[in-house]
């Protein structure tokens, strides 16, 4: 009998054998291809945040220039709210996105350095916001109420900002357009705390932009007349000058007719993932400074 004859164990053992190479081989494939899978979704994820973060810059910059052609001469209906500076879908090659710019006047709210219990201007408050507790801080100390936004407790369905999308706003368009400068835009369900609270006040308050009820809250403290005639020019959007006969309040609380501060909401979506910022602009000189931006959550 010839001696080449394989005997049943020995095929057994290289069957055996054969089996456990095309296992490994099968492991090293799925492995190629878990790795490359994550090649491609980090890049994926990094090619998403860079389209993000470009939209964000962008709205920025044209918030910062929007402001300085159009700033002094912003006049909101008597319930107030933002001004929604841009809204633009736009599709690419490699995909869909979403910009959204709303400016929104620092000076339309109670200050922050008179929001504490006690003061007549928290009649303003919407009564989700009337338990608010805001600690003391003096006019001069404004720029350290700015940091006290992110972390003043709120009512679980109070937001802290506006929502990026669905923020209060109403569409601009230059006042060369004679019919309306605004038209109705989407409105949150409830205000935020950064609409209601002026944090980089230093006591004054815009009689063109803030809400009714806070202004009447403010003629009311200084002793003044002539509120309703200042909301009915509003709600024809023509511009009321500050009396030039009130003097501030013993805390600094007065009326003026222009903003030098602003929060713009700025917020970009890039398929389907959504990122906003809420940055604090000051005037200086002839230009806007961006002075702070809280990068926003939802």
């Amino acid at each position: 009998m010839s001696g080449n004859t394989h005997s049943p164990s020995k095929r057994g053992v290289a069957l055996l054998m054969a089996l456990a190479a095309l296992v490994l081989v099968l492991a090293g494939v799925s492995a190629g291809l878990t790795a490359l899978s994550g090649v491609r979704q980090s890049a994926w994820v990094s090619d998403v945040d860079n389209h993000l973060q470009a939209g964000l810059r962008q709205g920025e910059r044209l918030a910062g220039a929007w402001l300085i052609a159009n700033s002094t001469s912003i006049v909101l209906p008597p319930e107030g709210g933002g001004v929604r500076v841009v809204d633009d879908r736009f599709i690419l090659p490699s995909g869909e996105g979403r910009l959204s710019v709303i400016a929104y006047d620092g000076l339309a709210g109670i200050p922050a350095c008179m929001a504490q219990r006690g003061n007549a201007l928290r009649t303003a408050l919407p009564e989700s916001l009337m338990g608010l507790v805001v600690p003391s801080i003096t006019p001069k100390q404004t720029e350290q109420s700015a940091y006290l936004i992110d972390c003043i407790d709120l009512p679980d369905d109070t937001p802290r900002f506006p929502n990026g999308f669905l923020g209060r706003g109403r569409v601009w368009r230059t006042p060369e357009v004679r019919s309306p400068i605004f038209t109705d835009s989407l409105e949150s369900p409830r205000p935020s705390l950064a609409e209601m609270i002026s944090f980089h006040s230093d006591g004054r308050i815009n009689l063109n932009t803030a809400p009714a009820p806070l202004l009447r809250a403010v003629y009311s403290v200084l002793h003044l007349g002539g509120v309703e005639e200042v909301l009915e020019h509003r709600r024809q959007l023509q511009p009321s000058v500050a009396p030039q006969h009130a003097s501030p309040a013993s805390n600094g609380l007065r009326l003026v007719a222009q903003s030098d501060r602003w929060q713009m909401l700025i917020s970009v979506s890039w398929q389907g993932i959504h990122r906003s910022w809420w940055v604090d602009f000051v005037a200086s000189s002839k230009s806007f400074t961006m002075m702070q931006r809280h990068e926003l959550s939802y």
